[in-house]
């Protein structure tokens, strides 16, 4: 900002107190400049809400419980928080369950509202009321880099707030004491869920209560199962986000997605579909379908008979016009698929599974899925979508992710993949920020349409502004200097 300024300082300078209107102009850009810096320095980074592999309930593969008693504020909190190992299938994320009793000197309240945040962003992961008996129960879904989460209880004003750190965390369990009673206010809650309306997303909508943000990945499959492939992960690759509405009691009532084609470097042609396997009652899908360009292709509202195999795109010859796989090519989008699942039975995380769910491709060549690791077992019980190996065939990788160039092993081209992967997750765990860039396809077009965040928009907007106070500064030199002639 210092340097923008001096430079400004120095044209001024150079006008020797001349036009007014220069002085404006000049003036302009160094606030937008300063602007652009504050918002690159100062805001708040979205979380990264993506899913590596997708999965359900953890099971854990040892387990203790620390039990805890804290005095704060107005309650007594006894934890009884689970820690433990699981077994490593490739994923960056855990789903943890999590159960709070609430409780004051009368017995349980019902009525308290139990939220669960991620303390870098204020994002909500989970928000529920306690039911008849004081209780509350759901699961929330984080980064393993993420170190805590808060856990908010609010009875009737009385507000406790609890850091729970993440380290090897599989399942959250807090008892809440208030001293005294708590009265639970009935007034500012429109449809009477429970949630008071500036907690409530959906005011109006008493089946619905908190929306839940997942952010975008990169999800990249490769397509020769059960044969192993070549690792390069770009047969048939996907860019996704989800968002999940919750009602009063934290289950599940509505699942978006959007889903945009983004490379196929295979011969093989492909579908995406999805699949909620625990979920049951009637269910109505909405799908937009978009052009390349942007342009709205279809828009299908249906009621199928299950939540099985609904098709999300079609055959992926159709849906992209080129591989997106080699150093040769500009980046070139594909179709999109907006979707809207509701279900008419609100569904528990553990029968919905976390984003992005069980998505997976079909390959139409060979009728074969192609599915994320823990999902389904063989007879023998070994994973049926991890090979000999112990490699899988489908990733799901956060945010802005290049995916190898054709026949590039990902272990080349991310030298931090293999180490991750050795250490069962436990070193490496951004190995997907670093990668060698002569073997990932990071054509000219794509940062911008995958998206780099706001700060590095802003960052590029300084650089741009920066460039063009340095190009009028030079036209003013030789202005100076043709005057002085």
């Amino acid at each position: 900002m210092a340097f923008i300024t001096i430079v400004i300082c120095f044209m001024l300078r150079l006008l020797n107190g001349g036009r007014t209107m220069k002085r404006i102009f000049l003036i302009t850009i160094l606030s937008i400049a300063q602007l652009a810096l504050i918002s690159c320095g100062g805001g708040k980074k979205k979380a990264a809400w993506w899913l590596f592999l997708a999965g359900g309930n953890e099971t854990a593969a040892s387990s203790s419980t620390t039990e805890t008693t804290s005095s704060g504020g107005e309650a007594t909190t006894t934890s009884n928080d689970q820690t433990g190992t699981t077994d490593f299938s490739f994923q960056t994320t855990t789903t943890i369950p999590v159960a709070v009793t609430v409780t004051d000197s009368d017995g349980p309240v019902q009525g308290a509202i139990v939220t669960v945040q991620n303390p870098a962003n204020d994002e909500t992961l989970f928000q529920a009321v306690t039911d008849e008996s004081g209780n509350v129960n759901g699961s929330i879904t984080v980064d393993t880099t993420v170190p805590t989460v808060n856990v908010v209880i609010d009875a009737g004003g009385s507000v406790v707030t609890q850091p729970v750190s993440t380290d090897h965390l599989i399942g959250i369990d807090r008892d809440i004491a208030y001293d005294g009673n708590v009265t639970i206010p009935t007034s500012g809650d429109t449809d009477g869920d429970g949630i008071p309306n500036d907690r409530d997303d959906y005011p109006a909508d008493a089946t619905r209560a908190t929306k839940v943000a997942i952010g975008q990945s990169i999800i990249a499959y490769e397509d020769l199962y059960p044969s192993a492939g070549d690792a390069d992960f770009n047969d048939y690759v996907i860019k996704v986000t989800n968002e999940e509405d919750l009602n009063a009691s934290g289950k599940i009532v509505r699942i978006r997605g959007s889903y945009t084609h983004v490379a196929r470097g295979a011969g093989y042609t492909h579908k995406l579909r999805i699949t909620l396997p625990g979920v049951t009652g009637s269910l109505s899908y909405n799908n937009k379908l978009y052009k390349a360009d942007g342009t709205l292709e279809s828009d299908t509202t249906t009621t199928p008979a299950s939540a099985t195999a609904i098709q999300i795109l079609d055959t992926s010859s159709g849906t992209i016009s080129q591989s997106n796989t080699s150093s040769s090519q500009t980046f070139a989008p594909g179709k999109r698929a907006d979707i809207e699942i509701t279900l008419n039975t609100p569904a528990t995380r553990a029968q919905v599974g976390a984003a992005p769910y069980d998505l997976y491709a079909f390959v139409n060549n060979t009728s074969k899925e192609i599915h994320f690791p823990r999902k389904y077992t063989k007879a023998d019980g070994s994973d049926q979508y991890m090979d000999s190996n112990g490699f899988p065939w489908a990733l799901q990788v956060p945010g802005t992710w290049e995916w190898p160039l054709e026949s590039k092993n990902i272990e080349n081209a991310y030298a931090g993949f293999r180490p991750w992967y050795l250490s069962h997750g436990e070193t490496n765990k951004d190995w997907y920020l670093t990668s060698n860039s002569s073997l990932v396809f990071n054509a000219p077009g794509l940062a911008g349409y995958i998206g780099k965040g706001y700060a590095g928009y802003t960052m590029l907007l300084v650089t741009a502004l920066v460039g063009a106070i340095g190009l009028l500064a030079i036209v003013l030199i030789r202005r100076k200097q043709a005057a002085n002639v």
